[in-house]
């Protein structure tokens, strides 16, 4: 868990790191793997995870009122409990100073899609996934990107911020400003909206701060203990599935 040098892809890193799992099951070998081998700038980062199961949107809230009394951590990176990361994941992120930041991820239903919305449908609280953007973007870098795991672009590519209007929660960097400022609660998964995690990004830009994901990192979404889907896997839906313009959340 010990730092790298901060600032090595030109971004500021200050302040310590806290990483919150939101426990809704035990957390996976691949999760405890990525843990033990991620790069964090010095002196580390601090675990945080709701003490029982929990609904994940009421782990969430927990996991935030738990971060902000640490007040010597600035920035809180969620990761769920089937991600598999590559051990630089949290220096990248970090390297863009951005205040809400996800990497690059993807569903592990079928058919695999990118977690990346962005443009209203038009139809209710419908939302474009964008998978042909980001189909373009994997075909430039397949070399580095199409795997079934966690990867990395290197060095960082200064196009590979993409701005959404909502991502998911499977690795995300938010800077604490951003929860200090939001009304409780953080997380909600509710009627209007069912997933809590498109509620805080929503809440996030009601705010003023721009959701962005990094497209040079990727960030592996387990299938038990010893598979993830990554850029390798999309690609193969890509080829098979009707997509029709885009897909719909």
């Amino acid at each position: 868990m010990d730092g790298g040098d901060a600032g090595a892809d030109g971004g500021v890193l200050m302040g310590s790191v806290a990483i919150g799992v939101a426990w809704c099951g035990p957390p996976t070998w691949m999760l405890m793997e990525s843990l033990m081998n991620l790069e964090a700038p010095a002196p580390g980062y601090q675990f945080i995870r709701n003490p029982k199961a929990m609904a994940v949107d009421v782990a969430r809230n927990y996991i935030v009122w738990e971060f902000l009394e640490r007040r010597e951590c600035e920035w809180l990176l969620f990761v769920d409990r089937d991600a598999q990361l590559h051990p630089q994941t949290l220096m990248r992120l970090l390297s863009w100073g951005e205040p809400v930041v996800a990497a690059l991820a993807f569903t592990k239903g079928v058919p695999v899609t990118p977690v990346v919305y962005k443009g209203w449908t038009g139809k209710g609280t419908e939302y474009w996934i964008k998978v042909h953007d980001i189909h373009e973007w994997l075909l430039a870098h397949r070399e580095e990107l199409c795997t079934h795991r966690g990867a990395l672009v290197d060095p960082r590519p200064d196009d590979g911020l993409y701005e959404v209007d909502f991502t998911g929660c499977h690795c995300l960097l938010v800077h604490r400003e951003v929860l200090e400022r939001m009304k409780v609660p953080w997380f909600r998964a509710d009627e209007r909206c069912r997933q809590e995690d498109r509620y805080f990004c929503e809440k996030a830009r009601e705010l003023g701060y721009r959701v962005w994901v990094d497209r040079s990192v990727v960030a592996g979404h387990g299938y038990g203990e010893e598979r993830s889907c990554g850029g390798l896997d999309f690609l193969a839906w890509y080829a098979i599935a009707d997509w029709q313009e885009e897909v719909v959340e």
